[in-house]
């Protein structure tokens, strides 16, 4: 009997194992793609617009749907948002502004874009509209978010409007993982960008410049720089155009961070609590140097066009005895002392959650942080008390009643 070469009884075998490799990655998208869905918010991640003055941002006038599942797979939120004429996922922005009403901006992160939930119960439309039957006056409230973002990035949002909306009153949501974010390094390796080389506008410090603080070129072709240390959009960005498996699995390990100063190395969310545990580590001295210093150029501005100034924390304890050691009663008290350092007012959810006794995960949705419809509620609640005590004691001045400079007050 002739022996059959071992090559050739091989090849059928490895054939066999690469057409089950190739029919599971098959079954695996089609599974992501057609029950799944797609990655939440992909259409208006493919449908970027660039403003030179704030990078990169959503196209006016996009609309898409945006949703979270838990490791089960099952829903935790599902809305539909449309990107206004600024590029934001907020109602429409004012055409015309009555002289007589109250103009509120609220500047912030992925707790004031609130892509997890619809367009009606976001907290400055909830704002706007029970602002507005209190003072029995005109009230617009625009809202700058992003997620992702700190003040190092959103500080390019009120440069680019403050002249255009001219709010009496500026609400900087703030929030723990604001200072990865403000830290150029440190968020370029989260959000996979050179530090170099960024999609939005980050700070250095400086001590040639008069605030201490050194702006970093926005890039428009930031892609083409995309740093080699983290996740890369430039590598990842043509596969994840036709392959919902590989937004998924870019979507698990986006927030790897491979590195966190000389010494150490962190994962993910350990990076925020890392700032708040090793604040002697040349990485968190510098993101609070470079928070601090943003927040007073805001200060600064708002005090030269006598805007009232918020800082609001945005997160509270999961439940009223907890210990006061988690990142967000760390930032918290950080945040407290720098709006006495500034002379801003100083809101804080964390504060009135342990005073009401209202644990912070009744707040938020099941598998998720930010806030869901009644934590919208809840900080609109804390804005319109304080709002309204600030206009009765003079804190805040708004115009006389007079005609608005067009007649009515129409949203583009």
């Amino acid at each position: 009997m002739t022996p059959v070469p071992a090559r050739r009884s091989i090849l059928p075998k490895l054939g066999l194992a690469l057409g089950a490799v190739a029919g599971a990655l098959l079954a695996a998208e089609l599974l992501f793609r057609f029950v799944v869905g797609p990655f939440p918010g992909e259409p208006a991640r493919r449908t970027r617009a660039w403003d030179e003055r704030i990078g990169w941002t959503f196209e006016p006038g996009t609309r898409f749907d945006f949703w979270k599942h838990d490791e089960r797979g099952r829903k935790i939120f599902h809305s539909t948002q449309v990107v206004n004429a600024w590029g934001f996922a907020d109602q429409p922005v004012p055409e015309r502004w009555p002289e007589d009403g109250l103009r509120v901006l609220i500047v912030g992160d992925s707790f004031a874009e609130a892509l997890q939930v619809g367009m009606d119960e976001k907290l400055g439309v909830l704002l706007e509209r029970e602002l507005a039957a209190r003072l029995e006056r005109p009230v617009e409230v625009v809202t700058l978010g992003r997620s992702g973002t700190g003040q190092a990035v959103q500080y390019s949002f009120w440069s680019a409007y403050r002249d255009v909306v001219r709010p009496h009153v500026l609400v900087l949501l703030v929030v723990s993982n604001d200072l990865r974010d403000n830290h150029p390094e440190l968020s370029a390796r989260y959000h996979g960008h050179d530090p170099l080389h960024p999609p939005r506008t980050y700070f250095m410090l400086s001590d040639a410049s008069p605030d201490g603080l050194a702006a970093i070129p926005l890039a428009r072709d930031y892609l083409e720089h995309a740093a080699a240390t983290g996740p890369s959009p430039a590598r990842e960005g043509r596969i994840e155009d036709v392959s919902a498996l590989a937004r998924f699995l870019v979507e698990r390990h986006a927030g790897d961070t491979r590195r966190f100063g000389p010494h150490r190395v962190y994962r993910g969310r350990e990076v925020d609590a890392a700032m708040f545990e090793h604040p002697s580590d040349a990485v968190p001295r510098n993101a609070r140097e470079i928070t601090r210093r943003v927040l007073h150029k805001f200060a600064a501005d708002s005090r030269e066009r006598g805007v009232h100034l918020i800082l609001m924390t945005a997160e509270g304890p999961e439940r009223p005895d907890e210990p006061e050691e988690t990142p967000a009663a760390r930032m918290d008290a950080l945040v407290r002392g720098w709006a006495e350092a500034t002379g801003a007012a100083y809101l804080s959810v964390y504060r009135e959650c342990v005073r009401e006794g209202v644990p912070y995960a009744d707040l938020h949705g099941r598998g998720d942080s930010h806030w869901d419809p009644r934590g919208h509620r809840f900080a609109a609640a804390i804005l319109n008390s304080h709002l309204v005590d600030a206009i009765g004691r003079g804190a805040i001045r708004i115009p006389d009643a007079a005609p608005p400079t067009e007649p009515g007050s129409s949203r583009l």
